[in-house]
């Protein structure tokens, strides 16, 4: 229920024009939020008339609920394009440290800029962690072979 508040707020604030969307791309979707469960991002540009909207957004939103922003376990993350002076301002407005790494989301790594070899590695890991465990001397090639194959369909899905 917090959450559609929030997300009441949020689109309140788009709509006044204190909070600028985030494009996907030159012309694309426009959006400001994401919700999943209780896990929450918010996007807006770095500019100071943003962050301070989201401040108070979030101060808003702790006042009508009596919850508490975790700053500690909140993150923020810019554009490579942003200035570390601009950062390190607009940090200090919400509260909340600057992050170079997203980290994990539901067990897997968020993507980073650039691609490389090594961005799917995590799957095989853990499909090798995996089939470790199973006594494979007990099973028969053809055992294995459909055990293995289901395994890595159902982590290949669950990641994609």
């Amino acid at each position: 229920m917090c959450m559609e508040v929030l997300g009441f707020l949020i689109s309140l604030r788009c709509e006044e024009k204190l909070w600028d969307l985030a494009h996907a791309s030159r012309g694309g979707l426009a959006f400001s939020h994401l919700f999943f469960a209780d896990d929450l991002v918010l996007f807006a540009k770095a500019n100071l008339k943003n962050y301070i909207s989201v401040r108070e957004t979030l101060d808003t939103l702790c006042e009508l609920s009596g919850q508490k922003v975790h700053l500690n376990k909140s993150k923020v993350h810019f554009s490579p394009n942003t200035s570390p002076e601009t950062r390190e301002e607009l940090c200090e407005v919400l509260g909340i440290h600057s992050t170079p790494n997203l980290g994990k989301y539901l067990g897997f790594p968020i993507k980073h800029p650039g691609s490389s070899t090594q961005d799917f590695n995590f799957v095989v890991e853990r499909v090798q962690n995996k089939l470790q465990g199973w006594k494979a001397s007990l099973l028969s090639m053809a055992g294995r072979v459909v055990i293995a194959q289901s395994v890595l369909s159902a982590t290949s899905a669950y990641v994609m």
